[in-house]
């Protein structure tokens, strides 16, 4: 932990002694990062307690010269209104002169350099209180809000966790840094909470932690202690306390920034801010021993002269002839600070164009309102603003510029609650901008469109670039689209090209004639098998045979062919049954009804068989062949050797064909018991009834 004042420090352990200088106090809370007692930024220390009132009396002088030892971790904040910085974000402003109005200090009273400390005239003294640049102005909006008439900004008008009515009653809520502006850290923020980046508020919803300049805009350095060192007409309730701002210190990142600076893990109030933010710095370097600041309109002196008191720093800036100009000056702490680059260190300060700055202390015109022998400064090895008797020896830079010139202004011509990112334009002399517009360039990219600015809806494909994020129609969300038909049917997506939309759909290509049955429109006609060709079908048999049309239906083939109704079989020669089988049991059916033989005979002998071929059928039978086989049993079978056979005629249902045939029973023929078999239609010539009767069997010994 560390109290930041300009005197004298020596450590020991956790021991410090320094000798007092009180001035605005620094707390430093070492978080992840270890800084040695020795390093520049922790030498210069000052005990809060030794805040006196008053002129500095000789036994307060004598005081600085005794060492007052102290635990390291007593150490209180002595500020009233304390801003915590971070690393800033800023908008680039074009080169021209006087681009934003950096508010004045509000500091009104001068005072003498040596002791005794009184108040005087300013008029002639160099001092911050001789000057009056861009007066600090604001405007209640009746919401919640305030806004800075010189800056632009919105601020919110309580503490965040105040009430929000005229007073800001209730309690101020505290958060560490990472939460104050919405870092993720897994000891200090493990919920990524966002205080001022989830914030809606006085109808908007773009608050943020503000920068370390935005904040320091607007303390009031007239208000002595115990402040808030704030106009508390708009921003009533105001806590004499730490305020987290989202800058970051370069040379410790585990620091937050402010008039002072804390640990990021320490607590602080926060106030959120909306708007155009602080413009990024821009300098530009006449080449004849002066720099240019483009964003405040300031000169400054490139170089610096050296050493002296801040009484010897007044006069020397108010007698300074340089770059062709006479009206030269000590610049106020505002001014002073606004030279400070937040991401540097050793010096703290963009040396393209300052190469020479010291990384130490340098003088402001401006006088501690609570304690006159003290006269603020700005360490430029890191950027921190401080107050230092006024006879100790620091740098000085002068300026020139400020109280008059021209203004480049930017209004809300829309009033849609965004300033215009292009001038609206220009006038000469403090005081000049128009009520409502600001000398900052907003970020509405259109300001005669309402519906146009940062966070507007941009999802209309129209070439527009709505929330004026650079990229028009960013916010149009593709919608799928259908195309083509039956087979050809495929998918796309509805894009934004150039503020058109346009279909990305394809569709597919034709399969086929569509003259298949298969429910598929292969044509992409929109009708499925429109191409079918109905044919012809047929059905039944017999006299139950019909005719029909083979068609389509929902991809489904349908016979409408119905057959007739059967009939009783007669023997006509029809299939009245529709069975397939014409005049079934009306067929002829051949058999021998008759057959003799002898009884015995021998090898060689010829005998006479006697038979009778009849049909038995209904149906009369055609020419046939009856054999006659000589067998070993009386069982037909392919081997029986065939003995003759007898021509029948046609016979009619009912007829007999009578015969007689002559055979040889063949020689060699081995004595035993024999069988003739008489086989009708041996030659199968008669499609019969019963093809299984045409047999008849006699049986012969053969001696």
């Amino acid at each position: 932990m560390r109290n930041v004042a300009g005197c004298k420090l020596q450590v020991e352990g956790d021991v410090l002694t320094v000798i007092p200088d009180t001035r605005l106090a620094v707390i430093l809370v070492a978080q992840k990062t270890v800084i040695p007692a020795t390093h520049p930024s922790v030498i210069p220390a000052c005990l809060p307690v030794l805040r006196q009132t008053g002129p500095e009396s000789s036994s307060r002088k004598d005081s600085r010269q005794a060492g007052v030892t102290n635990n390291l971790s007593s150490f209180l904040l002595c500020s009233c209104f304390m801003a915590l910085l971070f690393c800033l974000v800023m908008v680039s402003l074009p080169n021209h002169a006087h681009a934003f109005n950096l508010p004045d200090t509000g500091q009104t009273k001068c005072y003498r350099d040596v002791d005794p400390y009184d108040e005087i005239p300013c008029a002639g003294t160099g001092q911050d209180g001789a000057y009056t640049i861009n007066t600090m102005s604001f405007s209640d909006n009746g919401n919640g809000t305030v806004t800075d008439n010189n800056t632009g900004f919105m601020w919110q008008k309580c503490s965040v966790g105040q009430n929000n009515d005229a007073t800001c009653s209730g309690t101020a809520v505290t958060y560490n840094w990472y939460q104050a502006s919405g870092t993720y850290d897994s000891s200090y923020n493990p919920s990524s909470t966002d205080v001022c980046g989830s914030l809606v508020f006085g109808g908007y919803s773009d608050w943020r932690l503000p920068a370390k300049k935005e904040l320091m805009s607007i303390v009031d350095y007239s208000i002595p202690d115990p402040g808030p060192t704030i106009n508390t007409t708009y921003f009533p309730n105001t806590k004499s306390s730490y305020y987290w701002s989202s800058a970051t210190l370069a040379v410790y990142p585990s620091l937050a920034w402010g008039v002072g600076f804390d640990g990021k893990g320490a607590n602080g109030y926060v106030r959120c801010v909306r708007g155009g933010q602080y413009p990024s710095q821009s300098f530009t370097d006449n080449g004849n021993g002066t720099v240019t600041d483009n964003k405040t309109g300031l000169v400054w002196q490139q170089g610096e002269p050296g050493e002296m008191s801040w009484g010897s720093a007044l006069s020397y800036c108010e007698g300074l002839s340089l770059g062709g100009s006479t009206d030269w000056r000590l610049p106020n702490i505002k001014e002073l600070e606004s030279l400070t680059d937040d991401t540097r260190y050793s010096p703290a300060i963009n040396t393209t164009y300052f190469p020479n700055t010291i990384s130490s202390y340098y003088w402001s015109s401006t006088t501690s309102a609570s304690y006159p022998y003290y006269a603020c400064d700005v360490y430029f090895f890191d950027g921190y603003v401080y107050r230092y008797y006024k006879d100790f020896n620091y740098y000085v830079r002068c300026v020139r510029g400020g109280q008059s010139g021209s203004f480049d202004y930017f209004c809300d011509g829309d009033s849609d609650g965004y300033f215009d990112s292009v001038k609206d334009g220009t006038c000469t002399g403090s005081g000049c901008v128009p009520s409502g517009c600001q000398t900052t360039a907003g970020d509405d990219c259109n300001d005669s469109d309402s519906s146009t600015y940062p966070g507007a809806d941009d999802s209309n494909c129209n070439g527009i670039d709505e929330n004026c994020n650079g990229t028009a129609d960013d916010g149009y969300v593709p919608s799928g689209t259908n195309c083509g038909l039956g087979v050809c049917a495929s998918t796309g997506q509805l894009i934004c090209v150039n503020g058109q939309t346009q279909d990305t759909c394809q569709p597919g290509q034709p399969t086929g004639n569509d003259d298949n049955c298969n429910g598929i429109d292969e044509n992409c006609d929109g009708i499925a098998d429109n191409n079918y060709v109905h044919a012809s079908t047929l059905c039944g048999i017999g006299v139950c045979s019909s005719t029909g049309e083979l068609s389509c239906v929902n991809g489904v083939t349908i016979d409408s062919c119905t057959p007739g109704t059967p009939q009783t079989e007669v023997c006509d020669g029809i299939d009245n049954d529709c069975d397939g089988q014409i005049d079934e049991g009306c067929m002829p059916d051949l058999v021998i009804s008759a057959l003799a033989v002898p009884s015995t005979a021998t090898a060689g002998q010829s005998i006479t068989i006697s038979e009778t071929t009849k049909n038995q059928g209904t149906a009369s039978a055609g020419a046939s062949t009856t054999k006659y086989y000589l067998s070993t049993n009386a069982t037909y079978e392919t081997g029986d050797t065939l003995l003759g056979n007898r021509s029948i005629p046609s016979l009619t249902s009912g007829s007999t064909s009578r015969g007689r045939a002559r055979v040889t029973i063949p020689s060699g023929t081995t004595a035993g018991t024999y069988y003739i078999i008489s086989k009708a239609d041996a030659n199968n010539a008669v499609t019969e009834a019963n093809e299984k009767n045409n047999n008849k069997v006699r049986a012969i010994t053969i001696q």
